[in-house]
């Protein structure tokens, strides 16, 4: 069922030529940082490395669609711990797994797979909320140099899959990558380089800012000014913030 603009969960702005939904993910920093939430209808990009909290962000705003009744799709490269998602849950963890639907992939020729049904089964339900792949470059990072030509085609045609997806069925998309140093220049940048950054609406670096404490940093977004950061904390029940 879809949300009113007066619901909470549910914000909508307008934003150039018509009205954005967002998801917002009820910490009040990270929703202010993102214009409400997470953006229906795009793709967006968490990277920053092992333990910033990219699994903690997906799992918290999976758990929101969730209980709404909505049907969130979840690409499963890492082994998600179902026993987080019970954590953060809220109050109503049954309703949250049954909704939750986990697309588990092994390999990156599993990882192509999955992204496929996912997308088949977002098409052909007016349920599903939200498309989850966590991580998008789990399996790429391990490839060796003579398949990596052939995994950026397929990074490249899964993440324009999303996008379409995205668009025609105006549902959220939200990815993770990991990260590399990036030696030259001195900075940590995503796997996945531009093939992900070009379809990507909305770009999010997450770092550790302390014990606990996360910082969140708009690195691309197409409507509000890169470079602004907010602070939040991981916490058993989900996430926090000041």
């Amino acid at each position: 069922m879809r949300c009113q603009p007066n619901d909470q969960s549910f914000i909508a702005q307008v934003v150039g030529k018509g009205v954005v939904d967002v998801l917002p993910l009820d910490c009040p920093a990270l929703d202010a940082l993102l214009g409400g939430g997470i953006e229906t209808g795009c793709i967006t990009l968490l990277y920053g490395e092992a333990g910033t909290g990219k699994t903690n962000l997906c799992l918290v705003l999976a758990s929101k669609v969730a209980e709404q009744g909505r049907k969130v799709v979840f690409v499963d490269t890492e082994g998600v711990s179902m026993r987080r998602l019970e954590q953060v849950s809220g109050q109503d963890p049954e309703a949250v797994a049954k909704n939750f639907l986990v697309f588990e992939a092994h390999s990156f020729k599993d990882q192509e797979t999955m992204v496929d049904k996912a997308i088949k089964l977002a098409e052909s339900s007016v349920d599903v909320g939200l498309v989850v792949v966590d991580s998008m470059t789990m399996y790429y990072r391990l490839s060796d140099k003579e398949e990596e030509r052939a995994e950026r085609r397929s990074l490249a045609n899964q993440s324009a899959k999303l996008l379409t997806l995205a668009r025609k069925k105006g549902v959220a998309v939200l990815l993770t990558s990991q990260v590399f140093l990036d030696v030259e220049r001195g900075i940590v940048e995503a796997l996945g380089g531009n093939v992900l950054h070009h379809n990507a609406k909305t770009i999010v670096k997450l770092e550790r800012a302390g014990i606990g404490k996360r910082r969140a940093t708009i690195m691309k977004h197409r409507h509000l000014p890169e470079g602004r950061s907010a602070d939040f904390y991981l916490t058993e029940s989900g996430i926090a913030c000041d």
